[in-house]
């Protein structure tokens, strides 16, 4: 059984005047409601460290990226893109490359594993940054909604992370840099006197880990060079060399690029009753 109580209102009343009567006083208007906090100030952080540093030991690592987990038999690393990337020449990203990542169903290589050879030296390791960027005008047009045309569709604009992206590996649960350890019946004898070692240490291990033949590279900008010392006895010092190769001057043409879809869809097709028979 349901009952419906009914009261005078006398009470709900007073308190409805009582508070207008208040907020009337007060001089705000009905329902007007004061922040409980005032927003902070903004304020410009600069960083405690000088960004053109060239070296960093564990000490600076750790002082400059707290949260960054940092090897204990790491010793140093030295910033070879200051050099490389001086202010009066910044890197650009005018040139568009694309890098597509192969779908579950297709057989790829296994980008975390290294190609192991029967000499691979530990002392000397070569890694890659594969940019996949869509270009400087592909990009203002996605993340600043920069377009010739008024009359085209503006979207929502993109952050600039979504569009600019490098490929990695995968080892275990980590993502890790494209690339291996020096072979020197593979690569070279002597990766110190000879700077293309390395360089055709990380074709080698690129062409193996991801198909992707990066002979045809004109420029091997070196990007950072970690050294790492490893407990003994006796105790070594392993070199790994981070390289930026120019992968958008091996990227197909769109005449080449259609061939080669065509020629994976001929290959993904399944097979015709007649072949089967």
């Amino acid at each position: 059984m349901w009952f419906l109580t009914v009261g005078d209102g006398s009470t709900s009343s007073d308190d409805y005047d009582s508070k207008k009567r208040k907020q009337r006083a007060g001089g705000e208007p009905w329902g007007a409601k004061k922040p409980r906090h005032d927003l902070p100030p903004y304020r410009v952080h600069l960083t405690p460290y000088t960004v053109d540093s060239p070296i960093c030991d564990f000490l600076e690592l750790q002082r400059r990226y707290r949260s960054l987990l940092v090897p204990s038999d790491f010793l140093s690393v030295h910033l070879s893109w200051l050099s490389a990337f001086p202010l009066s020449q910044p890197f650009s990203l005018h040139h568009p490359s694309r890098i597509q990542v192969s779908s579950e169903k297709e057989a790829a290589p296994d980008a975390g594993a290294e190609p192991i050879t029967a000499d691979s030296d530990p002392a000397y390791s070569s890694k890659v940054l594969l940019l996949s960027s869509p270009g400087l005008e592909e990009l203002y047009r996605c993340c600043m909604l920069f377009v010739d045309d008024m009359a085209e569709p503006r979207e929502t604009p993109e952050h600039p992370l979504k569009q600019i992206k490098f490929l990695l590996g995968r080892k275990e649960e980590e993502a890790v840099l494209v690339g291996g350890e020096w072979s020197p019946s593979l690569d070279g004898l002597d990766p110190q006197a000879d700077p293309q070692v390395l360089v055709r240490t990380a074709i080698r291990c690129a062409q193996a880990q991801t198909g992707i033949d990066l002979s045809g590279c004109t420029k091997w900008w070196r990007f950072a060079e970690f050294q790492y010392l490893q407990p003994g006895p006796p105790r070594r010092l392993q070199t790994v060399v981070v390289y930026l190769p120019d992968v958008w001057t091996i990227m197909p043409t769109l005449e080449e690029w259609e061939a080669l879809c065509q020629q994976k869809a001929a290959e993904a097709a399944p097979p015709t009753q007649e072949a089967q028979g």
